[in-house]
């Protein structure tokens, strides 16, 4: 007796969630590539890879022009990802 499950095929559902996060993954780092300077330094800040002093710096910036640079950056991102193919609109609208 089988012992798989009834209600759909386990390995078709781990294989669809990995497809679908590799088309993220790499939706993620074609936006990167493409992105603006500002969009580089900004995620390298976010990801932690850098501290946004460090990224302040890298721009040549001080902190109040930083973050109206990191807003437009993240902004960016997001219009750019949702192109991407299998990538989620990011935005946040206000009502």
């Amino acid at each position: 007796m089988p012992k798989g499950s009834i209600y759909g095929n386990s390995n078709e559902e781990k294989m669809t969630k990995f497809i679908s996060a590799k088309m993220i993954v790499d939706g993620f780092n074609h936006t990167v590539e493409i992105g603006s300077y500002e969009l580089k330094i900004v995620c390298q800040n976010v990801l932690g890879k850098i501290t946004a002093t460090d990224a302040m710096e890298k721009l040549y910036l001080e902190r109040t022009r930083y973050y109206e640079v990191k807003r437009r950056a993240l902004n960016e991102f997001a219009d750019i990802f949702e192109m991407q193919t299998g990538c989620p609109d990011l935005h946040v609208y206000k009502q």
